[in-house]
């Protein structure tokens, strides 16, 4: 409209250039844009959902983490690795595992291992920084290298604060998906899409064993069976799922409902 506006005064035919674009104007930013929520709504167009989005990235990198677990398995054959290497590493791909599946759970019962983890660590990075620019003022490190060790801090910061705020978005009512994300696992389909909330909140298997360390809780469709998930340390819902061969289970968190087949690996 400006561009229009500024056109000379004896310009030919600047009354229809001007009408021209008022027109363009009122029908782009009018017209679309006052019909755009009744389209959307009549395509069934959902807004994005962060629950289901982590739910997404948490098997995302449950298939990344097998992968990841039987690559170092094969480097171990082939070249072999130190066993304490080894464990390492394992943990690290673990971790990062149970770090997406735990950002779906209830934080009802405190907070979850990694966000404990990325609290105290985000602490201890703090008290390296500040040895390192004490060294620094005191002549032993040069402002490079003090530059080099700070960018190292910040890149392990960044990801602490991840870990730590990722999951703020997360909450609220997380349904089963739709039939069509898992067309390939015939379990799943099959299974119930009831998933029922535990109730008493609690690890029988845990409580059996005089532990109270269960992180969230995760339900067998096939016979009820309550047990703990991979991020608590006794792992009943996998265990169960050994010892019984029932595919199944489902998350027994408040606001939860997703399934997921152990034998397929297929979220549902």
């Amino acid at each position: 409209l400006a561009a229009a506006q500024s056109l000379p005064e004896d310009f030919p035919r600047r009354d229809l250039v001007l009408f021209v674009t008022a027109v363009v104007i009122v029908g782009t930013l009018g017209a679309q844009g006052m019909s755009l929520p009744w389209v959307i709504r009549r395509a069934g167009i959902t807004p994005p959902d962060p629950r289901q989005d982590a739910l997404v990235v948490a098997r995302a990198q449950e298939a990344a983490g097998d992968a990841a677990l039987q690559r170092l398995d094969d480097i171990q054959q082939e070249n072999g690795v130190p066993a304490h290497v080894y464990e390492r590493i394992r943990q690290q791909i673990e971790y990062r595992t149970f770090a997406a599946w735990e950002l779906l759970g209830d934080t009802a019962r405190g907070e979850a291992p990694t966000r404990v983890f990325a609290r105290i660590r985000t602490d201890l990075i703090a008290a390296e920084r500040w040895v390192f620019i004490g060294l620094r003022d005191s002549g032993e490190l040069d402002d490079e290298v003090l530059r080099r060790v700070q960018r190292r801090l910040d890149l392990e910061e960044s990801l602490l604060d991840v870990l730590d705020t990722a999951g703020d978005g997360n909450r609220g009512h997380q349904e089963v998906l739709p039939e069509r994300s898992n067309p390939r696992c015939d379990d799943v389909r099959t299974a119930s899409t009831v998933v029922p909330v535990a109730d008493p909140a609690e690890c029988l298997d845990c409580i059996a064993e005089h532990r109270d360390d269960w992180v969230h809780l995760r339900i067998c469709l096939q016979c009820g069976h309550i047990g703990c998930c991979d991020s608590s340390p006794a792992r009943h819902a996998d265990r169960h799922y050994h010892e019984t061969a029932h595919r199944v289970m489902g998350s027994a968190e408040p606001g939860e409902s997703w399934r997921w087949c152990y034998k397929h690996k297929v979220l549902g």
